[in-house]
């Protein structure tokens, strides 16, 4: 009996020192019971289940970093909106600007006056510009867009006609 005792006693002493081993390093880092140390079939369960909770530790690691990537992206994304917002505001003062000038330039000038074509071009450019900045600010702002069927023909040319009074 005292034989046995002892034998027990020591196979109970290595199981609990390989458990208190595990806990002590995995609170402080990821490590799992080598479930083929253990000798008893109550400590083979409870090492199971010990390194099933490191594997939920780890998959929850995994998943907290991949959160915090998201995160960053999305504060990224929101100061490039803002950004724009802010560029777009200032090129909307500047279009202004511009398309008051023409304006004033096309009001002084003769109807017949060759340069009123030219003037007419740079309009119609200052008004799309007027439009992508309208875009810009809308998207900045996290605004609805409101989508419309657009004549491409039409579009096609007006850009070749900016493109040759630029060209």
């Amino acid at each position: 009996t005292l034989l046995f005792s002892s034998w027990l006693s020591s196979k109970l002493k290595r199981n609990i020192k390989i458990f208190n081993s595990f806990f002590q390093k995995s609170a402080l880092q990821v490590n799992k019971i080598p479930e083929n140390k253990v000798v008893f079939r109550e400590f083979d369960i409870i090492a199971r289940s010990a390194n099933r909770m490191i594997e939920e530790r780890i998959r929850t690691a995994k998943e907290k970093n991949a959160m915090q990537k998201k995160l960053q992206q999305s504060q990224k994304l929101e100061a490039i909106g803002t950004l724009a917002g802010g560029i777009a505001h200032d090129f909307n003062n500047l279009l202004t600007t511009i398309s008051g000038n023409t304006s004033l330039l096309s009001y002084k000038l003769d109807k017949k006056d060759p340069c009123q074509q030219h003037i007419q071009h740079l309009n119609e450019a200052t008004k799309r510009a007027i439009q992508l900045v309208q875009q810009i600010l809308a998207f900045s702002r996290n605004s609805n867009f409101n989508s419309e069927l657009l004549d491409m023909v039409e579009v096609i040319k007006s850009a070749v006609s900016l493109l040759r009074s630029t060209v």
